[in-house]
């Protein structure tokens, strides 16, 4: 305790793996004082009710006496008093359902803390929350005292420790992703010139509909792959919701789906148990999604990522075209790109094979970039 670790890779390397393991050993090498049972002393906070889901289900397949014990918050409907007297190791929550559900003294005898998808959770709308959490837990009495005989050790006691820990640093970029995943662009501009539409965004429709035809037929460069199922990414809801009426109703596609928050959870759950199937009548599945998917799905049956719109950040952009070629299979990412692209596809090709990180800011929005690059000049200044 009183240390912190941060854990890099990229999507579908197995960062789940890599903090419930830790958690598990804990467990079964120090058992917890009796007055302890009904209070967590492992916490796991995350994004989304897809990612609890997601990691509940992780830790079903390693030690399932554990996740019978285990308590999963995704609603405000749930408490942390709801198992009565029966022990409760482990909480794993999105922040706000966690603090709907709990008092500071359930953490009176937390000792783990897993910030999973740290860059969502200590920023933007999260970022509140989860420093509130973090702070209740920090000042209880068990955890309190350990940080403070840390801090309070002999600076010269500190420096021996520091020098004693081995620390391995490795570049971490397109190098561990690209090499499953075939990427294309096509220019909206040009596709918008080349026939009769009602304006940009039916253009952008029609030129969907062509990618997602062509990758059927298996042309367009589309590489072939086991997997034939679509995720179609959009940057907003009602976007999202537009473009499936376009293809349902106009296209006539009809094996197709949405994922969004406002599509109800249990749709959102049997949809993501079509992704993972291997049904005969969901191999050509297209679902129409918001950036939730981008990390709240994880499976190796999804073989082409459509940026309907393109990503506005470099994290998401990077969490997007993860959805396929997991695990070793491969993918296939295809990008509609307009003017207002331009400068995050260049920044994103002249980093080529290196990182991407030397290029951006860890500022996650590349929006101040696009206004700067795009404002008039005044010859006044």
């Amino acid at each position: 305790m009183g240390h912190d670790v941060v854990i890099a890779a990229e999507t579908g390397g197995g960062k789940t793996l890599a903090f419930l393991l830790p958690i598990i050993e804990h467990f079964r090498r120090k058992a917890l004082p009796t007055s302890a049972m009904r209070f967590p002393a492992a916490l796991v906070l995350t994004t989304s009710q897809e990612l609890v889901r997601q990691v509940a289900v992780v830790l079903h397949q390693i030690d399932p006496e554990l996740a019978r014990q285990a308590l999963s918050l995704s609603s405000s409907r749930q408490t942390l008093g709801q198992q009565g007297g029966l022990a409760c190791p482990l909480v794993v929550a999105t922040p706000g359902a966690l603090l709907r559900a709990s008092k500071p003294r359930d953490f009176a005898f937390t000792q783990l803390v897993v910030v999973d998808e740290a860059d969502m959770l200590l920023s933007g709308g999260f970022e509140k929350e989860t420093k509130q959490i973090l702070a209740t837990i920090r000042n209880q009495p068990l955890l309190k005292s350990e940080l403070n005989r840390w801090e309070d050790a002999d600076p010269r006691d500190r420096q021996v420790q520091d020098e004693d820990v081995e620390t391995e640093h490795t570049q971490t970029g397109f190098h561990r992703v690209l090499p499953n995943l075939t990427l294309r662009s096509h220019d909206l501009q040009q596709f918008a010139m080349s026939g009769d539409f009602i304006n940009e965004q039916h253009a952008r429709c029609e030129l969907l509909y062509d990618i997602l035809a062509a990758s059927k037929r298996g042309e367009d460069g589309v590489s072939e792959t086991t997997c034939k199922k679509t995720l179609v990414f959009t940057k907003s809801i009602a976007s999202a919701d537009a473009l499936f009426d376009f293809l349902q109703n106009d296209k006539n596609l009809t094996n197709c789906a949405l994922f969004h928050k406002d599509v109800d959870r249990a749709q959102r759950q049997q949809l993501i148990k079509r992704l993972d199937c291997e049904a005969d009548s969901d191999q050509d599945l297209v679902v129409i999604c918001t950036d939730i998917a981008a990390r709240g799905l994880d499976t190796t049956k999804v073989g082409h990522v459509v940026q309907f719109e393109f990503a506005s950040d470099i994290v998401s952009y990077l969490h997007r075209i993860g959805r396929t070629g997991r695990a070793g299979t491969a993918g296939n990412v295809t990008s509609i790109i307009s003017s207002e692209n331009s400068l995050v596809l260049a920044k994103i090709q002249e980093a080529g094979p290196s990182t991407l990180q030397n290029v951006f800011s860890r500022k996650r929005s590349l929006r101040k970039k696009f206004k700067k690059a795009l404002r008039p000049r005044n010859s006044d200044n």
